[in-house]
């Protein structure tokens, strides 16, 4: 009965599969038969078609259909998938593409896995792991900057050493020495007695320097918060020698760079990795260090000749997709003063002999079991470390909320980390950035491990070196997946999951019930669910009403349109996410049933993927001329201020905070009687309640307030007291403080 349940499954799978183009395309890109039978040989002698073999037993004896796409790591990163034994590929295929399932290449599971003392050896407690060498020319008016973006990396296993080049500018050198006086950064400051090369200065620096691992950052750039960490993690679990990150430009010009793993024919051609690449000072050494090659004009990039000295000795290379480098482009440098037309020539030139006869890559080492804690801890902060878990960082609700409560609690010197475990959606606003700003470290797998075979390793990594004490899901699927290994790791590690309504994640939390010390919700509704349904105990569930969200910084009015499209008219406005949950479709329906009565005009505010959808049904209904789409704002107030009604016709929501800022804002509210709603309006009181999906009623109730301004003014000073006295943000904060905020800081 059970292999009749997975052939049924498997079916289902890749009939799902096929019907669809894209995942048709994953199943061209992840199998491949000439792999499987040269592989395999012993499928080829029976004759087997080689996919018909790897879904029908192939996958259960952990063989894998191309080099593109490992079972092992697929089974071990989806449980769920493991424990009903589905052929994992199809699942990927079908379904685990879409929920961004962590997938990685076969070759990385399938090399031999040495012992703990043939990978790494621990390196000296007196000694950094990582030493970033500054070299300085003439840039003493920028080495500030250079130094802060060292300061403030989330990794501090780090030694800094600045080298004064011997400037011909006296005031540049000057400008090194007072910051050397000040003490303000922890440095290590040598000055050269005369001016010296480029490559010269950086050897000179790195002479000095006692790290594992080398990062040359040239005194005009930056390193983002997240770099050392992720780069020296990468080094050590993935055992690369060159860890070259992605960048952006900064100055005179703006943009991104996305390095990539080059050939060693593609590297003769042109640079592809970062000058402020991590490398082992082993390499280093080996190679002979940096040579200066050429001057003034004639200067050849001192770091691409050393990068393709090194790709020719077989040094193993990763690249990171994440742009976690800014490269300053202003006219000083000397970069812009030389002659790139002649790089590529002078390069190959100086290093024919390696090009000529290249060394065979070394073969890459799996890390021990052990070798996470290789990396040291960070020093053990007061309070235990925060760790967040999250799909992914947009603009939305569940975003304002966590950045409104763990921001101040960053700002105050809390450790506050957290990690993305999906791409954003089609039309999704990344909003990482607002997070950082906050305090808040931001670390995206999928970007920063595309293949995910460093996931899980780094989120246990994030755990042990920043002493994270609490960890809160909030919708991350990944995330739950993880649990069972983080408690079995880490079992007096706290954890929360945060939900907001009684689907999508409710499944999720209760297949990990065990692992989740307290689950949070924000309405009673929601509660009664886990406890009344569920079964869950009353004391692992904590009702944490949502306040009213602190408004955004003002971003100026809401432009020209809006008054001239509500101007005389009752505007009737929409604001949230178009997506189907949040009903958009009812909301256009509903415009069409007042569209008859000239007083009404309509709003749309937001964004999602059902954007064509809603256009289509506002053509649909001739709605073109009353209908304003306004895409995603920064700041909702101003709209609010032109609005007489906001409805929110959601078919699922929990306790949206757009509620709370309208009726803040005075604006009668027209809901669905779903989710935590009936807990922030008493109907006819403080707003009106109807059934979701039915556009009678809320037609209706619209044209109720628009018929009577008495009962719009009550409504409006009715929901302005519930905001103030049942909804205030400082108790919603404070009992999150209470969680998150004390506690035990001991090692866990």
């Amino acid at each position: 009965m059970t292999r009749l349940r997975e052939l049924s499954i498997n079916a289902y799978l890749l009939t799902r599969t096929l019907a669809n183009p894209l995942g048709r395309l994953v199943l061209r890109d992840c199998f491949d038969s000439e792999f499987y039978y040269a592989r395999y040989p012993d499928v080829q002698r029976s004759h087997w078609p080689a996919f018909l073999h790897y879904a029908w037993a192939g996958y259960k004896e952990y063989r894998d259909p191309s080099p593109a796409f490992s079972t092992a790591f697929y089974f071990r990163h989806s449980p769920d998938v493991f424990r009903q034994m589905i052929c994992p590929l199809l699942h990927y295929a079908a379904l685990g593409r879409e929920e961004g399932r962590p997938v990685a290449a076969a070759e990385a599971f399938e090399r031999d896995r040495p012992a703990g003392d043939d990978v790494q050896n621990a390196w000296p407690a007196d000694a950094p792991l990582v030493s970033v060498v500054i070299p300085c020319f003439n840039y003493g008016h920028y080495l500030k900057e250079a130094l802060a973006s060292v300061e403030s990396q989330t990794f501090t296993d780090v030694e800094v050493i600045v080298v004064e080049g011997g400037s011909s500018d006296a005031g540049s050198v000057e400008e090194v020495r007072e910051m050397e006086r000040s003490g303000r950064f922890r440095a290590t400051f040598l000055y050269r007695r005369q001016a010296c090369a480029a490559g010269d200065n950086r050897n000179f620096g790195m002479a000095r320097a006692r790290g594992k691992y080398i990062c040359c950052l040239d005194a005009d750039d930056r390193l983002l918060p997240s770099y050392l960490e992720v780069a020296a993690f990468t080094a050590e679990m993935g055992d690369y020698d060159v860890v070259s990150p992605s960048l952006r430009r900064f100055g005179d010009a703006q943009g991104t760079w996305y390095c990539r793993v080059p050939t060693l024919a593609e590297l003769a051609r042109t640079n592809t990795l970062a000058s402020a690449s991590l490398f082992r000072r082993e390499m280093w050494e080996q190679l002979g260090g940096f040579r200066d090659l050429g001057s003034g004009s004639d200067h050849l990039p001192e770091d691409w000749d050393f990068w393709l000295r090194a790709v020719a000795a077989g040094y193993l290379v990763r690249a990171l997709p994440t742009p976690l480098y800014e490269y300053r482009v202003h006219s000083g440098s000397l970069t812009a003063r030389s002659k790139p037309s002649r790089y590529e020539a002078g390069i190959v030139e100086a290093n024919k002999g390696v090009l000529a006869h290249p060394v065979t890559p070394r073969k890459q080492a799996r890390p021990a079991p052990q070798g996470v804690e290789m990396i040291r801890r960070e020093a053990a902060p007061e309070q235990p470390g925060i760790l967040l878990c999250l799909p992914w960082i947009t603009r939305g609700g569940a975003e304002r909320l966590l950045l409104s409560l763990f921001g101040p609690l960053a700002a105050g010197g809390a450790p506050v980390l957290a990690v993305t475990t999906a791409h954003l959606l089609p039309l999704m606003q990344d909003d990482s950035e607002a997070f950082q700003r906050a305090g808040i470290r931001v670390f995206a797998l999928p970007e920063l491990f595309p293949d995910g075979s460093l996931w899980q390793d780094f989120l246990i990594s994030l755990v042990r070196r920043h002493h994270v004490g609490r960890l809160m899901i909030c919708g991350s699927q990944y995330g739950y997946e993880q649990l069972p290994q983080l408690r079995a790791e880490y079992p007096r590690l706290l954890v929360y999951d945060q939900l907001f309504n009684e689907v999508g994640h409710l499944t999720s939390n209760r297949r990990f019930a065990g692992e989740i010390d307290l689950t949070l919700v924000p309405s009673e509704f929601l509660r009664r669910i886990l406890t009344d349904d569920c079964g869950e105990h009353a004391a692992r569930v904590r009702v944490l009403r949502h306040g009213l969200l602190p408004a955004p910084a003002a971003t100026g009015d809401a432009g020209d349109e809006l008054p001239s499209l509500g101007h005389g008219r009752f505007l009737v406005a929409f604001a949230g996410r178009l997506s189907a949950e949040k009903a958009p479709g009812v909301f256009v329906e509903v415009a069409a049933a007042l569209s008859t009565d000239p007083r009404f005009a309509f709003m749309m505010v937001g964004d999602g993927p059902e954007r064509d959808a809603v256009e289509c049904a506002i053509l649909k209904h001739g709605l073109a001329d009353r209908m304003l789409m306004c895409g995603m704002v920064a700041n909702l107030r101003p709209y609010l201020q032109q609005t007489q009604a906001l409805v929110v016709p959601s078919v699922m929501d929990g306790m949206p905070n757009v509620i709370l800022e309208a009726m803040e804002a005075g604006v009668p509210v027209v809901a669905s009687r779903v989710g935590g709603i009936p807990e922030m309006i008493r109907t006819e009181s403080s707003g009106f309640l109807c059934t979701a999906g039915s556009v009678a009623e809320f037609a209706a109730a619209i044209r109720r307030l628009a018929d009577s301004p008495e009962l719009r003014a009550r409504i409006s000073a009715e929901a302005r007291r519930t905001v103030t006295e049942e909804f205030d943000f400082e108790q919603t904060a404070a009992a999150y403080r209470g969680l998150f905020g004390v506690g035990p800081s001991e090692d866990r």
